[in-house]
């Protein structure tokens, strides 16, 4: 008799497949020895990850595929553990969604997708600091701030925009050259959000498998904001308890949503991130309440391509801006919008914010660093089309 596998496994104690699912499930599992015995019938792929089976017939290991790099474990799961033969004689009948696993394999999507919090440093301002950045940045999007410089040499203020990461290290190094920080200064404020941005969602998530996929946009001219923010956002939404997917560019047809949460029975919630030009610096340093209600109104009217009944999920809009009163102005009236205007997003089960709480500058080890803390809340859409599969604490959290 062939010895045990390492893992988990399955013993199929009759020539019955071991496990049935529902009728129209478009796979069945044949042993893979070649003595044809039908060890499950009627499943689907993502229900059987990575689950080994003793075959009835031959005495061989037949083990299903594990997760592809970068996909996340629908919840919940039942692991069968670390080792050991789990006799089953007759047959199982399984519903669509009883999502079936090892330890092994929990521990490896969650060492692949989680984002590092250990490995978290902070942002030292100084020559030193910034050479650092430059070469991550440079690492991390294949782009060269070298050449990006050239840019805001010539632009100045209006490339904060364009490539935020080389204005707002040419931005620091004019303020440390004047050997004077003022903390009223909003590009300052604005300088320090972006590279501390940057420096987080690195340090967070360069593990992960479409990490260097994903970062190349952050060095796309004006997408810098968009994916620093979707990466804080899907980092927060880690921290609550709540594991969620990266998404890449697989579908050429239209937009795709920024991340995902998979459901039962491969259903995925979507969560759609965008970051206004009128809510960052230096548009948003005048913006008034009534201005911040006519953005979040366009956003979501636009969202439609993103989140809509096939694509269902959550809209979240970020603000930059260290002003409280945007804060506020999010907090207030995405309420009001969705009362207006969620029967006309069926598909939108919430609507949110993200915005900057507040800053730190500060002396450590005779180095001057400095950190951030975001807020994040979310109102759900009382139209949601069906069950809202959204919870929302009472209590908004800050990822920090």
């Amino acid at each position: 008799m062939p010895a045990d596998p390492q893992g988990p496994y399955l013993i199929q104690g009759s020539s019955a497949p071991i496990i049935k699912g529902e009728p129209g499930a478009p796979c069945d599992l044949v042993c893979s020895h070649g003595c044809g015995q039908l060890l499950v019938d009627n499943f689907y792929e993502e229900d059987l990850i990575r689950v080994s089976i003793r075959c009835f017939r031959c005495k061989q290991i037949t083990t299903t595929a594990g997760l592809r790099d970068g996909e996340i474990l629908a919840r919940p799961a039942m692991s069968l553990g670390r080792k050991g033969g789990y006799l089953i004689k007759g047959t199982v009948n399984a519903k669509r969604g009883a999502l079936l696993t090892c330890d092994e394999e929990v521990s490896r999507i969650a060492n692949a997708t989680s984002p590092r919090s250990d490995k978290r440093t902070r942002f030292e301002i100084s020559e030193d600091g910034f050479i650092e950045l430059e070469e991550r940045y440079n690492d991390a999007t294949g782009c060269s701030i070298a050449d990006q410089y050239k840019t805001v040499d010539r632009l100045g203020d209006q490339a904060a925009g364009v490539f935020h990461m080389a204005w707002s290290l040419r931005k620091l190094r004019s303020i440390i050259d004047a050997d004077v920080i003022n903390i009223n200064d909003t590009a300052l404020m604005a300088a320090l959000a972006w590279t501390n941005m940057f420096r987080h969602v690195v340090d967070a998530w360069e593990h992960h498998p479409r990490f260097p996929q994903i970062a190349r946009a952050l060095g796309y001219p004006g997408s810098f904001l968009h994916t620093a923010s979707m990466l804080m956002i899907a980092d927060y939404l880690y921290s609550v308890g709540q594991p969620v997917g990266l998404t890449v560019e697989t579908e050429q047809s239209g937009p795709n949503p920024d991340l995902y949460i998979p459901g039962v029975g491969g259903t995925k919630l979507f969560i759609e991130v965008k970051c206004p030009e009128h809510l960052q610096w230096p548009h948003g340093e005048k913006l008034t309440p009534p201005e911040v209600s006519a953005i979040v109104r366009r956003k979501l009217k636009r969202s439609s391509s993103q989140i809509n009944r096939k694509h269902p999920g959550i809209l979240m809009i970020g603000s930059t801006v260290h002003r409280p009163e945007i804060t506020a102005a999010l907090a207030n009236e995405i309420p009001k919008v969705l009362r207006a205007k969620g029967r006309d997003h069926k598909g939108l089960a919430a609507m949110g914010y993200f915005a900057f709480k507040d800053f730190h500058i500060y002396l450590q080890g005779g180095k001057l660093r400095s950190d951030f803390n975001f807020r994040v809340e979310a109102s759900l859409n009382d139209y949601f089309d069906g069950p809202n599969p959204v919870l929302i604490s009472s209590s908004p959290r800050s990822p920090r």
